[in-house]
């Protein structure tokens, strides 16, 4: 259960979009915050705040290590700018290599041209993360966003550039950039670490979240952890859905079986649909008790559920719907499976409509792909573009 080991920086992060949106104000704009931890040079070590672009890639949950270099001070040539305004003459031979192991992250001063502009042209430059220091002093940070195409500049592309850059960037305070670079101008390197691990995407004030689940509750203490998690949970996620201060996804994980073994005694158990969604025996029996394949339909059926949901616009109904089905629907009990999640589903709202969520499921013994299980095996696969690793 993926959610469960960071449960505390998400209720952190729901709480503060819960407040976010109650503060009276005219206005609000939300910029979403990491940290910049600089480990070299010893006298500056620390971690300094900083505010996420609001393009390009960011690492959400991750960290980069990387060393910096600024323009026309640690690079190869005096002449370069230090705001990055427009393309660096020598290219990918702007900067020099970067110690082993580590990125490339270049420093642009604020000013002169858009954020956009000096992201990408530092990318250009070979930068493999882009730092603006900013040139007022102020202890608040303004929101690196994605701007409009300048009606007085057609030329710029701007909405262009910013579909890109695939770099992660930031902007952090004046002093904390003046700092960076009178080191780098005094001859020393500077070592850092971009640190994303406490930040949520949210950008448009709803604390977005997956929930990566199993209905499995035969599989001892890691089901019986994530059944209790979705039971304490549920009621606060019910009201944060409700609210607009979340949008959450379940997804379920699965794997297929090989083709050539789709005939084994396994894959006859564990899987459906000819063997392209599989799930593990949960009871590691494969004479007795449910399969495999039991829990991969009820997985199907709770996403088919949610989609369902998420369509009327009560997505939180999924909530209703597994914590119900993991109280009187059990594998201990045998009553784990098709009739007592109809009964579930019957009681969960009045207009619900069963057919729907049989045509959603369709017939699992048919050997052809099932679209829902589809997009949940392709959303293991690892984003490059949010920087998410497999799951």
């Amino acid at each position: 259960l993926v959610a469960m080991a960071r449960l505390a920086l998400l209720l952190a992060a729901l709480l503060a979009a819960c407040a976010a949106r109650l503060r009276p104000t005219r206005a609000t704009f939300l910029v979403e915050t990491n940290s910049l931890k600089v480990n070299f040079p010893i006298e500056l070590r620390g971690a300094y705040a900083a505010s996420i672009g609001n393009f390009g890639r960011t690492f959400y949950g991750g960290t980069l290590s990387g060393q910096l270099f600024y323009p026309g001070v640690n690079s190869l040539h005096t002449t370069d700018s230090p705001w990055g305004c427009e393309p660096f003459h020598y290219g990918q031979d702007t900067f020099p290599p970067a110690q082993r192991g580590m990125a490339r992250v270049v420093v642009v001063d604020r000013g002169d041209c858009y954020f956009v502009e000096k992201v990408y042209y530092a990318q250009q430059a070979g930068a493999e993360a882009v730092i603006v220091a900013d040139d007022v002093e102020s202890d608040t940070f303004v929101m690196m966003d994605t701007p409009q195409d300048d009606p007085r500049n057609p030329d710029k592309h701007l909405s262009e550039l910013a579909a890109n850059i695939t770099v992660p960037s930031m902007l952090v305070l004046k002093s904390t950039g003046d700092m960076l670079k009178d080191a780098l101008r005094d001859g020393k390197d500077v070592l850092m670490t971009l640190d994303w691990t406490d930040s949520v995407p949210h950008p448009d004030a709803r604390v977005e979240w997956e929930l990566w689940s199993n209905s499995n509750d035969a599989c001892g203490a890691k089901c019986d952890a994530q059944k209790t998690f979705v039971q304490n949970f549920g009621g606060i996620a019910r009201v944060l859905e409700r609210g607009g201060y979340t949008r959450f996804t379940p997804h379920y994980i699965t794997w297929f079986c090989p083709e050539e073994y789709r005939s084994s005694t396994e894959c006859l158990s564990e899987c459906i649909a000819g063997g392209r969604y599989c799930s593990p025996d949960p009871d590691d029996n494969l004479r007795e008790g449910y399969e495999g394949k039991d829990v991969v339909v009820e997985n199907l059926r709770q996403l088919c559920v949610f989609r369902q949901a998420n369509a009327t616009g009560e997505p939180w109904l999924w909530w209703s719907y597994v914590t119900q089905f993991g109280v009187v629907c059990t594998m201990a009990d045998n009553t784990y499976g098709e009739q007592c999640a109809e009964r579930v589903l019957s009681n969960l709202s009045p207009d619900w409509d069963l057919q729907a969520t049989r045509d959603c499921v369709g017939d699992p013994t048919a050997d052809r792909p099932i679209a829902v299980l589809d997009a949940e095996q392709q959303a293991q696969v690892g984003d490059d573009a949010t920087g998410r690793g497999d799951v």
